[in-house]
Parts: C-alpha cells; sequence; structure tokens
C-alpha cells in the first residue's frame, strides 16, 4: 500500500503537450499519461489495444514504457533484474542502506528474510481484533459528527483507522497507552499532509524521534515490546539502523496507502448492503465473506501498478527501453480482464468465494520476490475493519461521483458521502 504524494511535476525534455494530452516527438506523438489518465480511467486498456501491451508514452514528463500484464511483467523483471530500480522515495537520508524494495543482493535477501519470518510468525499470532476495536471506535465518532456526511469526515476516520492500526500491528501498544499516542505524534509530524516525497529538516527530526522512542521501547526490560506486532518478533534479531527505518517508512507509507483502501471499502459496503449482511452474520461464513469483499476491492481499485526505472538500455518483446525511462508494469488493467473476471467492472465478491485466481492473473501485492511481505496482513486488516463495519453499522451511500486519479492511486469521488447509523 499509499498515499497524498507530496512529489513535483517535471517538465517534458522538449515536448510540448497538446490540449488532446498528446506530446509530439520527431518519429510520433506519444501519449501523455497524466493528462489522459485524469479523463479517462480506460487509457492504458485502450492504449494497449491500439499500441500492443508494450508501448511508448511520457509520464512526469518524462519518457515510459507500459507493459500490460502480469505475466509480461513478471518475464520484464527476471530477465533485466539488475537493469531495473523500483522507483520511489528516496531514504538515503535518513536509512543506512536505503529503502528495501530499491536495494539489491544479499542486503534486499537478509533483510527480506527477517521481514518474511515475522509475516509467518505474526499470521498465528495477530489478533484482528485489535483492528476492529480501533476501526469500530473510529467509525462510532465519526457517526457522531455534526459533518458525518461530508467527505473531511470520512478523510479523517480513514486516517486514523488506517494510521493507528497500522502503529498497533508494527510497534504494538494500543490508543490511550502513553507510548503508542507518543507514535501517533511522530508519524503526524512525519507527513501530516500525505507523504513528503523530497526528505527535508522537518521529516529529520520526526524520525529522529520516531527511531528514539522504538530504541527506548526496545531497550525498557521492565515493559517489553509484545509479541504479537513486528517490532516484538524481530526483537529476537539484531534490528539495526536500517531495519528499523524501513519499519517506520513501511507504516508511514502504508497508512496513506490504507487509509485509500479504508474509503473504497467504506464506499462499496455503502453501495452494496447485502455483502454486508452476510458479513455481519460472522462465524465461518462471515469470515469468508470479508476476505472475499477485501479481494475484491483490491481488484477493483487499489492494486494498480509496478514502477520502475531502466537503469541501462533493455530490449525486451522487440522494444527498445532506453536508460533512464520509466517502465510501469500495468495491474489494474488486468484484473479488470473479462476472459478471467466476467464484467470486469461490476463489483462483486463472490468471484472469490470457493476460488482463487491464478498469480498471472491476479497479484494484488506485487509480483514474485518484489510482492510485498505483509500482502496477509493487509487483507486482515481490510477484513477487520469492514467486520467492524459490518457489525456494527449500517452505511448509507448518500452521494457519489466518479473516482478521482490521486497521486499515487485512483481514490474515491471527492464528492463521495456516506452516512452511518447503528446497525
Amino acid at each position: 500500500i499509499l498515499g497524498l504524494l507530496q512529489r513535483r511535476e517535471r517538465p517534458s525534455s522538449g515536448a510540448v503537450v497538446g490540449p488532446d494530452g498528446w506530446s509530439a516527438r520527431a518519429d510520433s506523438r506519444l501519449p501523455v499519461l497524466d493528462v489522459l489518465e485524469k479523463a479517462d480511467r480506460l487509457t492504458i486498456t485502450k492504449l494497449a489495444a491500439q499500441r500492443g501491451p508494450v508501448f511508448d508514452a511520457v509520464m512526469h514528463g518524462e519518457p515510459c514504457v507500459c507493459i500490460v500484464g502480469i505475466a509480461r511483467g513478471r518475464r520484464l523483471l527476471r530477465e533485466h533484474a539488475g537493469s531495473l530500480r523500483p522507483y520511489t522515495i528516496a531514504l538515503e537520508p535518513l536509512v543506512p542502506k536505503g529503502f528495501l524494495r530499491q536495494m539489491n543482493g544479499e542486503d534486499h535477501l537478509g533483510y527480506r528474510r527477517a521481514l518474511l519470518r515475522a509475516a509467518r510468525r505474526l499470521d498465528d499470532v495477530v489478533e484482528v481484533a485489535v483492528v476492529e476495536s480501533i476501526a469500530a471506535d473510529a467509525l462510532r465518532a465519526m457517526s457522531e459528527r455534526d459533518d458525518a456526511h461530508l467527505s473531511p469526515a470520512l478523510l479523517d476516520t480513514a486516517v486514523e483507522i488506517a494510521t493507528a492500526s497500522l502503529i498497533a500491528l508494527f510497534f504494538g501498544g494500543r490508543p490511550g497507552e502513553a507510548q503508542f499516542d507518543e507514535l501517533i505524534g511522530g508519524f503526524r509530524r512525519l507527513g501530516p499532509h500525505g507523504l513528503v516525497w523530497n526528505i527535508g529538516d522537518a521529516q529529520r527530526s520526526a524520525f529522529d524521534d520516531l527511531c528514539s522512542q522504538l530504541r527506548a521501547r526496545l531497550a525498557d526490560r521492565e515493559r517489553p515490546v509484545p509479541q504479537d506486532c513486528v517490532l516484538g518478533v524481530l526483537a529476537e534479531e539484531d534490528i539495526d539502523d536500517t531495519l528499523l527505518g524501513n519499519l517506520i517508512y513501511m507504516v508511514e507509507m502504508g497508512r496513506f496507502d490504507l487509509q485509500v483502501f479504508v474509503r473504497w471499502i467504506l464506499r462499496y459496503s455503502a453501495a452494496n448492503p447485502e455483502a454486508l449482511d452476510v458479513i455481519a452474520t460472522g462465524g465461518t461464513i462471515g469470515a469468508a465473506a470479508a476476505e472475499a469483499f477485501v479481494l475484491e476491492v483490491l481488484r477493483n481499485d487499489q492494486s494498480e501498478r509496478l514502477m520502475r526505472r531502466a537503469l541501462t538500455d533493455i530490449e525486451f518483446e522487440g522494444h527498445r527501453i532506453c536508460a533512464g525511462s520509466f517502465v510501469r508494469i500495468c495491474m489494474w488493467e488486468v484484473h479488470h480482464d473479462e476472459q478471467v473476471f466476467p464484467d470486469p467492472y461490476r463489483f462483486d465478491p463472490t468471484r472469490f468465494v470457493g476460488t482463487a485466481p491464478g498469480p498471472d492473473d491476479f497479484a494484488p501485492f506485487g509480483i514474485d520476490h518484489h510482492q510485498c511481505p505483509f500482502g496477509g496482513m493487509s487483507i486482515r486488516f481490510g477484513a477487520a475493519v469492514v467486520g467492524a463495519l459490518a457489525r456494527g453499522m449500517r452505511p448509507l451511500l448518500i452521494h457519489d461521483g466518479p473516482p478521482v486519479r490521486g497521486a499515487y492511486h485512483w481514490e474515491p469521488s471527492r464528492r463521495l458521502s456516506i452516512g452511518l447509523e447503528p446497525r
């Protein structure tokens, strides 16, 4: 999972963007994805039908090659692993070895293995009840607000659920405890209005304070970090500055991914009350329905693309990818392939009841060894949120509109309005 990226748009190198969203190049006209996608979510699908599954475009003012298809993207990553670098926030100013997703070789393997061990352990010990409790309290508070039906209330609630849940799952503790509330304050200072792409003095100060707080928690022998969180499991190993910094930024990036996820969950819950009624029954049937609901939300709106930067020239399927270009592996379009998901633009959680699409058809958390280690935790998070909603509230869809292209994800309409009534 995140987020409301505060990054600067860079001008195209010599290309002029026309009013139709295309730029002129000496040998062709290239689609400018930043412009075209804001007007039409099916832009990539339409371009792939016209130009093939590998095609040139412009993105953020720079050359971009789009690769449509999970199997095709997997082959690209496998054949050219050393020539592609994940495009993400640069953490080297804060973290000695940088972000895990940009590491290579033994560093990547070592840190990833540690996180995978933690994820497997947490599958057995994490109690999603803490997420349900956080979500239930936040939803109840939202229902009592005078502006409960307006978008700001929904956004505030989603940010609160995402931030508090991730801090509990990664670092332990519960809202209202002094150490927990200190961590909440630290993350609010790290990114008060969204993920800060260009790290400055404010982020360095907040990051240093978060590191100090977590180091103090690890050193506290009287109140050791509980074993039902990522930090508690990893405390059995050596947590160096790189691993600790990565945990902090997994939460920082994740909380902005998850707040969008929460808003989609609320939107689809309000629009599909019959699905919520099944989840509200609880038990095995309710749990299966909640997981299927979450997977359908991921398929529809949350799993969109993988971004890489080409470090060298690459030849792929007869197409030349020049060094320095963006490479965009397009996932959302595959998740809406009518050959795999009939009537693909209809929200239907029953697609995931008793069946599971293959890895070439559905990859909500990435591809192969670049998958998010905490994908399973994300599904349980979503199921806990929709479970809390189903058992405590009846959401009412008051107003909706077309989704909007955010800085990182497609997001629900800015006009989305949801009412909440106690069940």
